[in-house]
């Protein structure tokens, strides 16, 4: 639910369209856990707009095990196809620091960015 709300704000800040997919019921987390994740989701989707010029940022939820699962699309310009594709420094940073793991996508029709965190003992 704190990301819906989050989404709806950025949706109106950004004036983009966001939408969120995935877990049928709320995924449980701790405060702290769901701090950083709205901190993450409130980064991705700056960097979708101000560096790919994004109209449109979808999040998708699950979990497996113990672990959150989240992928961030744009529809933005991606990397410059003849330059690396880097993963964003502070969103790597954040997510290194709660043990989880960042993979970055790009292409002709944005960016996807594929997280998986662990939950751990605050559920």
């Amino acid at each position: 639910d704190d990301l819906n709300d989050l989404l709806a704000t950025l949706a109106l800040h950004w004036r983009i369209e966001t939408s969120q997919s995935g877990a049928a019921a709320p995924i449980r987390v701790s405060a702290a856990l769901s701090y950083e994740m709205q901190q993450i989701v409130r980064e991705a989707v700056a960097n979708a707009v101000r560096h790919g010029k994004a109209s449109r940022v979808e999040l998708a939820l699950g979990q497996t095990g113990d672990a959150l699962d989240v992928a961030i699309n744009d529809n933005g310009s991606g990397y410059p196809a003849d330059g690396p594709v880097i993963s964003p420094v502070s969103i790597n940073e954040r997510i290194s620091a709660l043990g989880g793991r960042l993979h970055v996508e790009s292409g002709t029709g944005g960016v996807r960015l594929d997280m998986r965190i662990p939950m751990g003992d605050g559920k």
